[in-house]
């Protein structure tokens, strides 16, 4: 049928996914099945879980790509990488027309389609995925509402879809208790969630550390790198990720710093969000520190996470982030209420805290906009 899988960050969504796929596939009940995400790197990381199943990859098996990758198949052309939104919304706007002269060639192609990080697709990309399905294909989408990054995406466009019902994944199994306590009470939801409901694992409670300059703040995330590899972690277990900068130039002034500082450590490090091509290349099995922003590395997770962050993202609250699970629901009261000035990147900072599975440390960079220029 068609159901549409709601969990929070950790909750196995895309493991059910990974593993329905294959089932499918393995059984001999589908021939072709198609699996959409929206992040570039999460492609590669999900045809890597899949082939660790031994399941068949491409178009006698499960093609793997993301929404953009759709859109180019069904338009026949190469998509480029642009900065202009309006490029993409173009670029939808002209697949949807293709698909409703009912001609396009990918319309019925798939036996089945499974759909992760769907709270990210646009009404007009949820209309895609409606338009190549047989009235009797299977539909799996899998959404994180608070994970909602992109102010043109619209969640609630799937429940538009015929047929469609939902399921709910309510226990979370990547991080531990104590790093899904520090991000729910960021998030400071709608609901208190219990300390039962938060996670399998028990931990550390994450740290917060303070940064005068970018300079400052890249020493301080190699040297907690490099004192978790002392302590046997593998290098590819770990990452610093930070919020992408509306100044492009800034974002690569502090991945290069970061690259330098970690090398200085002795620590090898990759940087695979350079362009769309280096996400599509990025493989999650190097054995090197990834660098990242958060945004690229969504949908992924690493045992060890970095993340460094401007003063301004943490709403004010840089100093009364949880520092302790006493006193959990009194932080959640005071806190859930207040208004957020920006939703999304309210949420990409939730996105962030996420991929950690066993360690967190969050850097707050105080550099203003100038020094960081001179820095």
């Amino acid at each position: 049928g068609r159901r549409l899988l709601k969990g929070a960050a950790g909750s196995g969504k895309t493991l059910v996914l990974t593993s329905r796929a294959a089932a499918l596939v393995r059984r001999g009940q589908c021939r072709r099945v198609l699996f959409l995400c929206f992040n570039l790197c999460l492609a590669g990381y999900i045809r890597r879980l899949l082939s660790a199943r031994a399941v068949p990859l491409g178009p006698e098996g499960v093609e793997v790509m993301p929404v953009y990758a759709l859109a180019a198949r069904i338009l026949g052309d190469r998509i480029e990488e642009s900065q202009n939104g309006e490029y993409y919304e173009t670029i939808q706007t002209l697949a949807l027309e293709e698909l409703e002269t009912g001609l396009s060639s990918v319309i019925g192609l798939w036996d089945a389609v499974f759909v992760d990080e769907a709270q990210d697709f646009s009404a007009a990309m949820v209309r895609m995925v409606e338009r190549i399905l047989r009235p009797e294909t299977p539909l799996l989408a899998a959404m994180d509402a608070d994970q909602h990054l992109y102010a043109s995406s619209c969640p609630e466009a799937w429940q538009n879809i015929r047929g469609m019902k939902t399921s709910m994944l309510k226990k979370r199994y990547r991080c531990t208790r104590q790093i899904m306590a520090f991000a729910e009470d960021w998030l400071g939801g709608n609901a208190f969630v219990d300390d039962e409901e938060l996670g399998v694992n028990q931990g550390e409670m994450p740290r917060v550390l303070h940064a005068s300059s970018l300079r400052e703040a890249a020493a301080l995330a190699a040297e907690e790198t490099a004192r978790m590899r002392r302590l046997g972690m593998r290098q590819g277990d770990m990452a610093v990720l930070y919020a992408r900068d509306r100044n492009k130039g800034q974002t690569t002034r502090l991945s290069t710093l970061l690259a330098e500082k970690l090398a200085a450590k002795g620590l090898m490090s990759q940087w695979p969000v350079e362009d769309d091509r280096a996400k599509l290349r990025y493989d999650s099995t190097t054995d090197s520190v990834v660098i990242s922003t958060i945004h690229s590395m969504k949908g992924m997770d690493f045992a060890h996470v970095t993340l460094i962050l401007p003063l301004s993202m943490a709403e004010g609250r840089a100093q009364s982030l949880l520092g302790t699970m006493n006193g959990r629901r009194a932080s959640w009261e005071a806190h859930h209420a207040s208004p957020v000035s920006d939703p999304q990147r309210h949420a990409l900072v939730y996105v962030g805290m996420t991929r950690a599975r066993e360690k967190l440390i969050l850097v707050a960079s105080t550099a203003s906009p100038e020094k960081k220029l001179q820095d």
